[in-house]
């Protein structure tokens, strides 16, 4: 799932697990 893209555009490229 990318869609932590769109919604954490503004932080650095982090993991799915780490937004998890």
């Amino acid at each position: 799932m990318r869609l932590t893209q769109g919604c954490f555009s503004f932080l650095p490229d982090l993991s799915d697990e780490q937004i998890k």
